[in-house]
């Protein structure tokens, strides 16, 4: 047949084409399109061949079947038993609809580079082979579909009331670097429509990323089925069933099961990152199969095998890359146990919670970052509940997601691995958790009993939610809640008002490697420039110590223990051996304590540590930047402080009507353009007594043993320097001095300490300086 126009529609009797015969269409070119349309009452039958250089559409309501020994060998081909409107057609809309008839492929079709091959009818079979290299093919079973090429979604069905529409694949499928769309529409009065694939659909990448496959339909089984997108440059995109976590404008599938025979692949061939893959239904998944997605030289793929209903997951996923992709397992309720996977029974949810076996979970966790995640519809609560010990030894990442509760019931053992934990209500936990990396991003977690469960982490970070580890109390000032170790103690950020006790000395070693080494957040703290939140609460160490504390947040404009703290509390308490380094923040100023302290009560707090401010204008001080209507009594401060800018030994500005009582300083303060003994400025209404410095001061503008601007602040007669260690020949560098300077011998000798009360204050003897008796 020769076609001399750029469409033409014939209509035919019949059309077949017998074994050994063939049939040759010369098209004017590529994008010719000729419409074959079949107006008798026999079923086409492709026995021979049919060839042609543009494309050609081949519409019978009867049904179409092209045998083992056919093919059709054309820029672009379409077999359907629904039809199309002739003036629809000739304007290249392709909107099809009929009662739909079966269309089978036993035989050979196969499209030009870039062209496309749809089969559409009631029922579509395809045994055979399709080749559309670059191309898309479509496959859709409905009583309506419609063809657009030119968008991703090229292919739409749609199906009557009460009709089914059944899809089978058994044969291969091949458009490297090109998209198959296979379809079964569905309809909510509709018995079940029905996508059975067993055959090989490849959509791989030569040179670029791998293609794409989508498959939806009411029932989808893959069984034996092979399904790979893997490309050069980078894995491909699989979904099945729906877009990921059922959003998005992919046809939901009711239910989905893949057999243990089914491979799924979307790897990285070359350097490129794994591909995506999404298995979704709205009622029941049962997943069995065998995923990779892996990367080379860059992260592994993403995945999700998820439910809107039951998930049954036994399969494998391998996301490995440079970094390990993530795995998505998204059901409603949902129970980690050493019973099987479960939570269906045939396609028939069995059970209100799915259950996820522990054995699968972890060996999924030695190739991915796995994501269990529930949602919050249907009758079911949402709650994820760890009842078996989990362990991995990769640096993978499990992500507990649930729209209400966890309930970690049972060990989870992971040295380099991470766990991250959110949800919508609370979390609890009886089973030891020993991870290497641990993050809350929502919820309420708490722990509270005299006995609790294990909890280690190498990094430990609360993003989100609140977090209490507690041995007793109830947070109120007659029963503060008892913390143990330094997770409760960073714990204090998400309860700001509450008050707190130590129960014992506490180890903080461990924050050197906390937050990618940016090391403890400061209580109450938040990156930026202005410390909006504050802890207005109480803190009683009764004596014990936060040892070897550790804090480098660049980040931080303010950088502590605390970033502020208003109407708060805090006594009783040592600060050991800590390190607190504003990480070259520009404007980093980092104070022991916290650097804004605003009506607050300090009594009996002993700092001793590094304290740096290393960025451009950075300040440093050993209890706060800022105190304004604070009062500091029996406070001490040890070690070193060192800034860019200003550096003192206590407090940069002292301000309103706080006072400091009952104080010394043996901290040596270095910074380039002043250095203050105690405090850098003290305004009208401030006052310093009771006190002494004797720690080498630096710099390379001022410095001054007590203060260096007295602006009209008191310093009393019984404050006191060391002339010789402190390198200070004056107490004041602005102001009004009131101080008494000692040399080092003097200064280790009571009788020098007139005005200091030895009787109930201080404490002295021998060959030493005075030391508080608290």
């Amino acid at each position: 047949m020769r076609q001399t126009s750029g469409s033409a529609i014939i209509n035919w009797q019949s059309f077949n084409v017998d074994q050994g015969n063939r049939v040759d269409i010369a098209q004017p070119s590529s994008t010719a399109v000729l419409l074959n349309r079949v107006t008798g009452d026999t079923t086409s039958t492709i026995a021979g061949q049919v060839n042609a250089n543009g494309r050609v559409f081949i519409i019978n309501p009867n049904g179409i079947l092209i045998t083992a020994t056919g093919g059709v060998k054309a820029a672009g081909f379409v077999g359907s038993t629904l039809d199309v409107d002739d003036s629809d057609f000739l304007a290249g809309r392709y909107e099809f609809a009929g009662n739909g008839g079966s269309v089978v492929n036993t035989g050979r079709i196969e499209i030009a580079r870039g062209g496309y091959a749809a089969l559409l009818g009631g029922t579509v079979d395809n045994s055979g082979l399709i080749l559309a290299p670059l191309g898309k093919v479509a496959m859709g079973a409905g009583s309506r579909a419609t063809l657009d090429f030119s968008s991703d979604g090229f292919l739409k069905v749609a199906i009557g009331a009460y009709q089914s529409a059944d899809l089978t694949i058994s044969g291969r499928i091949t458009v490297d670097g090109g998209a198959v769309i296979i379809s079964a529409a569905q309809a909510r009065a509709a018995a079940r429509s029905t996508v059975n694939l067993s055959g090989v659909i490849e959509a791989r990448g030569i040179e670029t990323r791998g293609g794409s496959v989508t498959l939806t339909g009411g029932a989808i089984a893959l069984t034996g089925a092979t399904i790979d997108v893997s490309g050069t440059h980078g894995g491909g995109l699989v979904k099945v069933g729906g877009d990921r976590q059922g959003l998005g404008t992919t046809a939901h599938a009711d239910t989905l099961r893949v057999d243990a025979a089914t491979a799924i692949r979307a790897d990285a061939t070359g350097a490129g990152t794994g591909g995506d893959i999404v298995f979704w239904s709205d009622a029941a998944t049962d997943f069995s199969g065998t995923i990779t997605a892996r990367g080379i030289g860059a992260k592994g793929g993403e995945v999700e095998v998820s439910s809107k209903g039951m998930l049954g997951y036994t399969g494998s996923a391998d996301l490995t890359g440079s970094s390990f992709g993530t795995l998505l397992l998204d059901p409603y309720n949902i129970t980690i146990s050493n019973a099987p996977s479960s939570g269906m029974t045939g396609f028939v949810a069995g059970a209100d919670n799915s259950v996820l076996n522990a054995s699968i979970l972890t060996a999924a966790l030695a190739t991915a970052n796995v994501v269990v995640q529930t949602g919050s519809g249907g009758t079911q609560a949402g709650n994820i509940t760890v009842a078996a010990p989990l362990t991995w030894l990769s640096n993978a990442t499990l992500t507990l997601d649930a729209a209400n509760n966890i309930s970690l019931n049972s060990a989870i053992t992971a040295r380099s691995g991470g766990l991250t934990l959110a949800a919508g209500g609370t979390i609890s936990q009886t089973g030891a958790i020993a991870i290497g990396r641990f993050e809350l991003s929502s919820g309420f977690f708490s722990t509270v009993a005299a006995t609790l469960p294990d909890f280690e982490a190498g990094s430990f970070a609360i993003n989100g939610g609140s977090y209490l580890r507690a041995i007793g109390g109830a947070g109120s000032r007659a029963s503060p809640w008892l913390l143990t170790d330094i997770y409760g103690v960073q714990g204090m950020t998400s309860r700001r008002f509450s008050s707190y006790a130590l129960a014992n000395t506490i180890d903080a070693s461990d924050t050197v490697n906390w937050n990618g080494g940016a090391g403890f957040r400061p209580i109450a703290g938040a990156s930026g420039t202005l410390p909006e939140a504050f802890f207005g609460g109480t803190l009683d160490g009764r004596g014990f110590a936060i040892e070897n504390l550790y804090i480098r947040q660049p980040s931080y404009y303010y950088s502590g223990l605390f970033t502020r703290l208003q109407n708060a509390t805090i006594r009783n308490l040592r600060l050991t051996n800590a390190t607190i380094d504003s990480g070259g923040a520009s404007f980093g100023h980092v104070a022991g304590l916290a650097p804004i302290i605003n009506d607050s009560t300090i009594d009996n707090v002993h700092i001793d540590g590094r304290f740096t401010a290393s960025g451009q204008s950075g300040i440093a001080a050993g209890l706060a930047h800022t105190a304004t209507n604070a009062t500091f009594t029996n406070v001490s401060v040890q070690g070193s402080i060192s800034a860019t800018d200003v550096a003192a030994g206590m407090v940069y500005i002292l301000d309103g009507t706080s006072s400091i009582r009952n104080a010394y300083v043996t901290a040596s303060a270095t910074a380039n353009n002043g250095a203050a003994g105690i405090v850098y400025v003290n305004y009208a209404d401030t006052s310093i007594n009771s006190a002494w410095v004797s720690g080498l001061l630096t710099s390379q503008r001022l410095k001054a043993a007590i203060v260096i601007g007295a602006a009209d602040g008191t310093i009393g007669s019984d404050v006191y320097w060391d002339i010789d260690s402190t390198t200070a020949t004056d107490a004041v560098f602005f102001g009004v001095n009131g101080a008494v300077g000692l040399t080092s011998a003097q200064a280790r000798t009571q009788a020098a300490y007139a005005a200091l009360d030895f009787s109930n204050t201080w404490f002295q003897t021998a060959d030493m300086r005075p030391i508080l008796r608290s």
